[in-house]
């Protein structure tokens, strides 16, 4: 028992039989007994804490966040913890446990999980640990979370993972200022996705690009919209309320490449990523998502609006006058530094957009892909 709470039973038995004599013995001197016995009942919280542990009694340690709950809720703190992982989609009808890959980081920032598969993981009790997908993960999308404390030896994580959509389910379809549908390229080389007609010379258009996800039970999270554009093309930008263009410019693997477009008499034109857009103006920071990203679910779309600026010199005929645009998912990956970032690129040295959630490669041709599309002008 605790040698505080002994003190304050003395001092209430005390008081009690003080009150059955105190006719019988002078005020004075049973005024002077009670004040003593109060102190004492003052002092009794204080003394178990510290004149109790010279007389062998220990204070009661209580678990983090629990007051008075028992000794079977005490935290052994640095005792070895497995802690399992439960991931259930949340693109499905009912409850169903899927398997995604994780990122498992301590608070002293070492992986304890490293981009796999798992159903557990190794710490200690009393560690703080944050749970994180894996962006090379083309199967499953996995919501953060974010400082677990650890305070058993075996607790669960539950978290929530989404189907990725299959790219050919995604479709992507033009419509002009008026919402009419943009011609189909009619070259028999399929230079192009859509023929936007004739431009004069600084002629500007506008025209929609509606994007789908057609696929029941998943989510594609957009996370970036590049545009590009070659030959006497001036200019595509995305002119949708909400969009910014990302201030670090072209993610590298996009920025490098040469994209391959044919002309309708077989020729190769060169057409280079210019700018990327992205869905907020905040800071890259890796702690936080929620404004970084557009959820298409099942059967979702949205209309974008982009304008086509044709150059100083008019654009001719079956030349290679081209603009394209590529939509690309978001998901986390581990940088270079060690940190884990959202994003739509990974953050090494080669900032791959393909190792990213989907992987179609727009780095050669965004000709007849899921997600990109070439519109040739006249």
């Amino acid at each position: 028992m605790d040698i505080g709470l002994i003190i304050a039973i003395i001092a209430l038995v005390g008081l009690i039989t003080i009150g059955f004599g105190w006719l019988k013995v002078g005020k004075r001197r049973m005024a002077g007994t009670m004040i003593v016995l109060v102190i004492a009942m003052l002092i009794s919280g204080i003394f178990s804490s510290t004149i109790g542990g010279f007389l062998g009694f220990e204070p009661k340690t209580l678990a983090v966040g629990d007051i008075g709950s028992g000794d079977r809720n005490m935290v052994d703190f640095g005792k070895a913890s497995t802690v399992t992982l439960n991931s259930y989609d949340q693109e499905a009808n009912s409850e169903t446990e899927v398997y995604p890959e994780y990122y498992v980081v301590n608070s002293a920032g070492d992986k304890l999980l490293n981009g796999i598969v798992a159903n557990t993981t190794s710490t200690t009790v009393g560690e703080v640990i944050s749970v994180y997908g894996s962006g090379e993960d083309a199967t499953y999308y996995l919501d953060i979370k974010k400082d677990f404390t650890v305070l058993t030896e075996a607790p669960t994580m539950s978290l929530e993972a989404h189907t990725i959509v299959t790219e050919t389910n995604l479709a992507i379809t033009g419509y002009d200022d008026a919402l009419n549908g943009l011609t189909a390229d009619d070259s028999s080389n399929n230079t192009a996705d859509y023929n936007l007609g004739n431009y004069g010379a600084d002629e500007s258009n506008s025209i929609s690009l509606k994007f789908r996800n057609g696929q029941a039970n998943s989510l594609m999270q957009l996370g970036a919209i590049c545009v590009g554009w070659g030959g006497d093309v001036d200019e595509i930008k995305l002119t949708e309320s909400g969009w910014y263009k990302d201030g670090r410019g072209v993610p590298k693997e996009l920025d490098d490449a040469t994209v391959s477009h044919k002309n309708d008499t077989n020729q190769a034109q060169t057409v280079d990523w210019k700018e990327c857009y992205v869905p907020y103006s905040a800071t890259f920071a890796s702690t936080s998502s929620e404004d970084r990203v557009v959820e298409f679910h099942q059967y979702d779309d949205q209309y974008f609006e982009f304008e086509v600026v044709a150059g100083s010199t008019a654009p001719t005929a079956d030349t290679g006058d081209v603009a394209i645009v590529g939509f690309f998912d978001i998901a986390n990956e581990k940088g270079k530094d060690g940190l884990m970032y959202f994003d739509y690129f990974v953050h090494d040295d080669n900032e791959e957009v393909t190792d990213v959630g989907l992987s179609e490669d727009s780095t050669a041709n965004a000709y007849g892909l899921d997600t990109a599309v070439a519109l040739e002008l006249q």
